[in-house]
């Protein structure tokens, strides 16, 4: 039973993926620029959407990964009306995400893909 203790102890948690570049939120037709902060936070500013006034607003912030949970932590801002709610954000592969953001027992999925970058050829 201790053997079995220390080997659990001894398991290194999980590294922190790279959320660096452009994600796609389909349903809601923002891409998002996510990059890491001096503070090791990650945030997000719209760089596309539907709507023209939505581009440069802020669309995550304060994003930070949990070891434990296997998932990033933090705020999701809609553009349209800079409405805040906790997000979950799950790495699902190295171009999908799931995010799972609500407030009290109202819970929303969200997916997101990686977009190509604007320079990468067809």
């Amino acid at each position: 039973m201790i053997l079995l203790a220390l080997i659990l102890a001894a398991e290194p948690a999980p590294m922190e993926p790279s959320l660096a570049g452009r994600w796609v939120d389909a349903e809601r037709g923002v891409t998002s620029e996510l990059s890491r902060q001096a503070d090791g936070t990650w945030q997000g500013v719209a760089v596309a959407s539907r709507v023209p006034g939505d581009v440069g607003k802020t669309t995550f912030s304060a994003l930070r990964w949990d070891a434990r949970g296997k998932r990033f932590v933090g705020t999701l801002h809609k553009p349209d009306d800079d409405q805040r709610v906790g997000v979950d954000l799950f790495v699902e592969g190295a171009d999908a995400l799931r995010g799972e953001a609500g407030v009290f027992i109202f819970r929303k999925t969200l997916r997101f893909s990686r977009a190509p970058r604007p320079d990468a050829g067809p």
